[in-house]
């Protein structure tokens, strides 16, 4: 992400109307203000020798086991998400107050929504890996892929030793060595040795920097999730470098996280009392924290598209090839549409894709008279396009909005593919006359998003009326997302091949070659390879566990190189440019390195 601090300051005297705007982020960290604010009114008392543990004084009814792994040695945990919950619930179910806490906990450290123990969002989770092992030793810079970790996290660490971890982050006492949380729990096999692994791999891990963000939330910078502290580590602001801080791959050390989020926090804090002396420092606190987490949230740049789309009502997503422009126009179309991710979109009536060819008329987008056979003769019908049909069927229906989504809208001949309709993008609701229909208009309820790219036809495609009548929104390749896409194509990620650590070297190469296809071949950023592309590599890699030069040969040979000799086209002809492109091959398909 790249968010200067001039950009935060702007958004910062803004705020009030940016809260308003995300609501469900803004929700869920005053949920957490709230939950966190009355987990500090409490008193836990934990009695190691006689097992028994007071909650303001008073003593659990059913004394819990207190080893390390308490929940699964008591049977608290099961394989099923729910199931897990309700034995714990159960197991203390004679006292409501207590049950409440174990549901906010629960919430918390399963990325559940305040509202739900079972609608996970990705946004509010704080869990940092795959499942790799037992120990859940994967990826560290991960939002996790399957939920079984992040459930498994949740209950395997009983409520009240999650609360007397915050108690000892107030108190300045907690010792990582000899925490008791627990990251996944697995068979009953070799358990001292995974209790220390468990503790030397959570030292680095977010829950724990996530619990003293929110322990010291007067002093210190506090955010939702991981996905927010992942986009700040991450975030640059041009030759300045990292603008805040810096934890790329989530493995600082928690006591060196420490240090270093106080520093963070006070440049943060001095930046707005620079600008702004009105209020007290907790108040600034708590503010720029709200303001940080939206403002670094993944899905906020889609709801930024979503306002935009409702007032301008075209928009065209454009840039390099592969960084999943379609992807985000359906992901609009959802929000737009409000549709759940349980429902398909392409068989949703208030949504339709088009893709758009050299040969793709006015006729087939609007309407106009066909021939078609009819006896041994030729006879001619009137057939309504695929634009003014979905358009007919919107205005029948103007309690809902509907999304017409055109893939490559810039590969035919856009004047004569709208034709009479530049008016009508204009004024929503105009008529207009078009042959062969009479009256037309586009309803209000009508959104229309293209996707080009901006190599295969630049946007001199859009001729000023045209351009006028369309927002154009710059997606360029998100690398950091390979890791997802390479696991997403593997039902179940415990028998994914290949390695995480093999991902993010695999990620790094691309790296290097997208700054290489930048500088050394002199094409510019608008040339990078998108994410996308690189995704592919898992179709060479069968069975391995490793990313070999073979399958990195393969992923330039058939995608890399085809691509990159067409952008630099009658240049090649230059021996020296062709040098260099091999020069750019040859170091991808060597070795990964780190």
């Amino acid at each position: 992400m790249h968010i200067s601090e001039k950009e935060f300051l702007d958004q910062w005297n803004n705020r009030e109307q940016f809260f308003k705007r995300y609501k469900e982020l803004s929700n869920r960290f005053d949920w957490l203000t709230s939950l966190f604010d009355k987990l500090t009114d409490l008193t836990i008392n934990i009695d190691e020798n006689t097992r028994i543990v007071r909650i303001n004084g008073e003593p659990l009814k059913e004394n819990p086991s207190l080893d390390y792994f308490a929940c699964a040695n008591d049977g608290v945990t099961t394989d099923s998400r729910q199931g897990s919950l309700q034995n714990h619930i159960d197991k203390f179910k004679d006292n409501t107050e207590i049950t409440e806490y174990i549901h906010d906990i629960y919430k918390i450290m399963g990325g559940f929504d305040q509202n739900s123990q079972s609608v996970m969002k990705p946004y509010f989770r704080i869990i940092s890996c795959t499942v790799t092992n037992a120990n859940d030793n994967g990826s560290l810079n991960s939002n996790g892929i399957s939920q079984k970790v992040s459930s498994q996290f949740a209950t395997n660490t009983y409520f009240f030793r999650v609360i007397q971890t915050i108690k000892d982050i107030e108190n300045n006492k907690f010792d990582p060595d000899n925490s008791h949380i627990v990251l996944r729990w697995e068979d009953t096999n070799n358990q001292h040795e995974k209790e220390l692994a468990q503790r030397g791999i959570l030292k680095q891990r977010f829950p724990y920097k996530f619990l003293y963000m929110w322990a010291n939330r007067k002093e210190l910078i506090h955010l939702v999730g991981l996905e927010q502290y992942q986009n700040i580590c991450h975030n640059t602001d041009g030759d300045k470098g990292h603008l805040y801080f810096n934890d790329q791959n989530i493995d600082k050390d928690y006591k060196i996280f420490i240090e270093e989020w106080k520093t963070y926090s006070s440049n943060i804090l001095n930046l707005i009392k620079v600008s702004n002396n009105e209020l007290t420092e907790e108040e600034i606190i708590k503010d720029a924290s709200k303001l940080l987490s939206i403002m670094f949230s993944k899905n906020v740049s889609v709801l930024d598209l979503q306002e935009f789309l409702k007032s301008k009502k075209s928009l065209v997503l454009w840039g390099p090839p592969g960084t999943g422009k379609t992807y985000m126009a359906k992901e609009l179309a959802r929000k737009i549409i409000e549709l759940n991710k349980e429902q398909p979109l392409d068989n949703c009536e208030q949504f339709k894709l088009v893709q758009f060819h050299p040969n793709y008329t006015y006729e087939d987008f609007i309407g106009g008279i066909f021939p078609k056979c009819e006896g041994n003769g030729i006879a001619y019908e009137l057939r309504e396009g695929s634009f003014k049909s979905f358009c007919d069927k919107a205005a029948q229906d103007l309690k809902h909005e509907y999304v017409f989504i055109i893939d490559e809208i810039n590969r035919a001949d856009l004047s004569s593919v709208f034709g009479e309709l530049l008016y009508a993008l204009e004024y929503r609701g105009g008529n207009i006359n078009i042959p062969n229909f009479g009256e037309f208009s586009i309803p209000e309820n009508v959104y229309i998003i293209g996707t080009m790219n901006n190599v295969d036809k630049s946007l001199t495609g859009f001729d000023f009326a045209m351009r006028r009548r369309f927002g154009f929104y710059k997606i360029m390749p998100d690398l950091d997302i390979i890791k997802d896409i390479i696991t997403a194509q593997y039902p179940d990620v415990d028998k994914m091949h290949i390695s995480n650590e093999q991902i993010d070297l695999y990620t790094k190469q691309c790296y290097r070659l997208n700054h290489k296809i930048k500088n050394d071949l002199q094409l510019g950023e608008d040339y990078q390879i998108g994410q996308a592309y690189f995704g592919e590599i898992v179709k060479f890699i069968g069975d391995n566990s490793d990313i070999t030069t073979l399958h990195l040969k393969k992923m330039w040979v058939y995608y890399i190189k085809p691509l990159l000799e067409e952008y630099l086209a009658n240049r090649l002809e230059d021996d020296s440019v062709r040098k260099k492109l091999n020069e750019v091959g040859e170091s991808f398909c060597n070795d990964l390195k780190s």
